[in-house]
């Protein structure tokens, strides 16, 4: 049945769960892009076109729940930054995030304040150095943990793993970085 707008109530529906995870996610997109690419215009075009794929399919917003649908904006926000730095450089297929993107405080953001207090310059400095070591893939994982506080089930979704798999190379990231903190300070 349509209304005057030539809208079905199924389609007025669509509508009302596409604003909400747009004005739900829209930002952390937004910053999740933002982080890898030097642009402000490019990272709000990125951020659109994510949104606008979500529009494409709302069958994503019928059939997932709003973390499904989370981890799907972030999958399709990887896959066009991998799109991006394929066509700029030639084929690349990692996404390479920037160490300086406050690193830091995404591995020190846990709840232990004491810690975080405790660190001084020097200590950042060494943190990341030994992030340096880390693999994209890695990086990846931490900020998406830490960061964007997901679940693991949600990175694996992103990153092509099993739940189980990213827990391991989290946990062997930051053992990791804590060595060669360790052994510097």
């Amino acid at each position: 049945m349509q209304n005057r707008s030539g809208k079905t109530k199924r389609d007025r529906k669509a509508e009302k769960k596409f604003e909400k995870y747009y004005f739900e996610y829209r930002e952390r997109i937004y910053w999740y892009i933002r982080k890898r690419l030097n642009s402000d215009a490019q990272a709000e075009d990125m951020t659109s076109e994510v949104f606008m794929k979500l529009l494409e399919h709302p069958d994503i917003m019928k059939k997932r729940d709003s973390g499904g649908v989370r981890a799907w904006l972030y999958t399709v926000a990887r896959n066009s930054l991998i799109d991006s730095y394929r066509k700029k450089t030639n084929n690349v297929t990692k996404i390479r995030p920037d160490p300086e993107n406050n690193i830091f405080e995404i591995i020190t953001a846990q709840k232990d304040t004491n810690l975080r207090d405790a660190i001084h310059d020097e200590r950042y400095q060494l943190v990341l150095a030994a992030l340096e070591s880390c693999s994209d893939e890695e990086k990846e994982i931490i900020t998406l943990r830490f960061q964007e506080d997901m679940k693991y089930k949600e990175i694996g979704d992103i990153v092509g793993k099993e739940e189980g798999a990213v827990k391991m190379q989290l946990y062997r990231a930051i053992d990791k970085i804590k060595e060669m903190v360790k052994a510097q300070g």
